[in-house]
């Protein structure tokens, strides 16, 4: 075990138990027991990460605003898959293509939920897996969709994307990029690899929370196969966006024949 780690979530569970008023470094050490410069740095690091908030100078500190947050993430994504997974393994199964449901988490691409398609030649699935966010159309497009702010934040961190995205080779280019596909509302891409990648937003009221994605092979891509599958992803984009924006949390499942 890593022993600064534990003491960290020491600090952590023990204001969690004490919530009632913030607690002086004094209290945190003697009750857990730690060296006070050891607790001081500790806490000094949790504050600049958003987990412990220092109330005043000498009143104490109790528990930071990013737990709260990472805790309606964990509710939000949660629902999310809930909702949509049952209509991911329809779409998949009227496609016959592979479907991904993507979220961006800490600004790396994460999959959410994955169906398989039945078709007999279908792609690696260390190329539907990719992180990168500038690489694959379900990363772009969810980038085109961060706030200004946050996308600003995207760039300082990760910089630009190089030749992953060469229409994308400045700040200004990147946003001029991003808009476009707001205006299209979705993106079609073909690699070099002759993919076929397809990205839609997931809408949770006003706010896009996730990309319908589909990844093929080219030469799969035609009529009438190709507005077959469109068709297909934008009606799951629409059906998701109502049953998330509705009220009731419980999703109702679709109907997924067996074939």
């Amino acid at each position: 075990m890593i022993q600064v780690l534990n003491r960290a979530f020491d600090v952590l569970e023990w204001l969690a138990e004490h919530p009632d008023q913030p607690q002086p470094l004094s209290a945190i050490a003697g009750a857990l027991k730690l060296n006070t410069g050891t607790c001081a740095n500790i806490i000094k690091t949790m504050i600049q990460r958003g987990y412990i908030e220092q109330i005043a100078p000498k009143k104490g500190y109790q528990l930071g605003a990013r737990l709260t947050y990472l805790a309606q993430q964990s509710r939000r994504h949660h629902r999310l898959l809930a909702v949509a997974e049952p209509w991911i393994t329809r779409l998949a199964q009227q496609a016959g293509e592979n479907v991904l449901l993507v979220t961006l988490q800490h600004f790396r691409r994460s999959i959410l939920c994955h169906a398989n398609g039945n078709q007999l030649l279908q792609l690696r699935p260390d190329y539907l897996m990719r992180e990168d966010v500038y690489q694959v159309p379900t990363g772009r497009l969810l980038l085109a969709y961060l706030p200004e702010e946050e996308l600003n934040t995207f760039i300082q961190q990760q910089g630009l994307p190089g030749p992953a995205w060469p229409k994308a080779d400045t700040p200004t280019h990147l946003r001029e990029q991003c808009a476009q596909i707001r205006r299209k509302g979705e993106l079609t891409h073909v690699t070099h690899e002759h993919v076929i990648g397809i990205a839609m937003p997931v809408y949770e009221h006003a706010r896009v929370v996730a990309a319908l994605g589909m990844y093929l092979p080219a030469f799969r891509f035609k009529r009438p196969h190709k507005q077959q599958a469109l068709t297909a992803m934008r009606k799951t984009c629409r059906q998701l966006h109502q049953q998330l924006s509705a009220q009731e949390e419980k999703p109702c499942r679709p109907h997924i024949r067996n074939h």
